[in-house]
């Protein structure tokens, strides 16, 4: 299957690597319109032009990796050239784009699917298995950081860039969304948009998540802790050996695998069966509507705002 790219910032060519493992299927077109984007590509051809990617008829798919206040427009346009879509995280930056994004996808019998990586994670997967078996017992509350010192983006705050991992994980473990949201956040560097924030979540059965998030902060890190009756779960994605460690039990064995590669394995494979996986695209839009919760508690300097 030959498919497109368009956007070859920080994570495009990842999609390229990722796809390049992937028996029947290539990249065979790169599209970006700073040109300096693509000077690092070789072997694949590359353009400044979308129309060399749209009205090329071998193109099937396109993988759509920019900035997020253009994934609505350009995911449409996209379907309208009879292309499935597999688009970074998040799918659109408003609820309503995000559902007419949907109904255009069922009304054209296009795979659209949103590339939120953590749901394709082995390690992921498992915390989800031990809370459905509650080895947990019943979750009181949960703490996570996502923070780095950098890079600082300009279309979306730390929320949108960093958050969303977490509301994703949170949503795909609880298999629930939040019923009330609250986040404050600051514009330290960026000026436009928060560049740290704080966030809870309150699930049903007063299961409650703290979420920190930023770009200012001298460590990487990416943890979760998940507290339960019978026993604690601690993750930390950056130990590579041993990222599952359970209070009362010690490590649990996960088999690492390459996320990024299990989903394009699973867009192609969705393509290739005419099977739209709905409630992926559904946790996508989840996904939308809780960060749109996020974005007006900010507004509203932490006011508790209902799903």
């Amino acid at each position: 299957m030959k498919l497109g790219l368009i956007g070859c910032g920080y994570w495009g060519p990842n999609y390229i690597k990722a796809f390049n493992k992937i028996e029947g299927s290539s990249i065979d077109i790169v599209c970006d319109n700073d040109k300096s984007k693509l000077e690092s590509i070789s072997d694949i051809k590359t353009t400044t032009n979308l129309d060399d990617v749209l009205l090329n008829k071998s193109i099937e798919a396109v993988i759509i990796a920019t900035p997020a206040i253009t994934h609505f427009n350009l995911c449409k346009t996209a379907m309208v050239y009879n292309k499935h879509v597999l688009v970074e995280k998040p799918l659109t930056t408003s609820l309503e784009e995000a559902i007419e994004l949907r109904e255009r996808a069922k009304h054209m019998k296009k795979v659209l699917m949103v590339g939120q990586i953590f749901e394709y994670s082995n390690s992921i997967a498992k915390i989800k298995d031990i809370i459905r078996a509650k080895k947990l017992g019943d979750i009181y509350y949960a703490y996570s950081q996502r923070t780095n010192d950098g890079p600082i983006r300009q279309d979306v705050g730390a929320s949108w860039d960093l958050a969303l991992h977490e509301v994703s994980i949170f949503n795909y473990i609880f298999d629930d969304i939040p019923i009330s949201v609250s986040a404050k956040g600051m514009s330290y560097v960026s000026k436009k948009v928060e560049d740290v924030c704080f966030i809870q979540l309150t699930y049903p059965n007063k299961v409650i998540v703290k979420i920190h998030c930023g770009w200012l902060y001298p460590r990487k890190i990416r943890s979760i802790d998940i507290i339960g009756s019978k026993n604690s779960l601690m993750f930390d994605d950056t130990n590579t050996t041993s990222p599952i460690v359970l209070q009362h039990g010690g490590a649990v064995d996960v088999y690492p695998n390459n996320a990024l590669v299990r989903e394009c394995f699973e867009f192609i494979d969705a393509i290739e069966d005419g099977a739209i996986d709905i409630w992926a695209l559904e946790r996508g839009i989840d996904c939308v509507n809780v960060l749109g919760a996020i974005q007006l508690s900010l507004k509203l300097n932490g006011t508790e705002v209902n799903l």
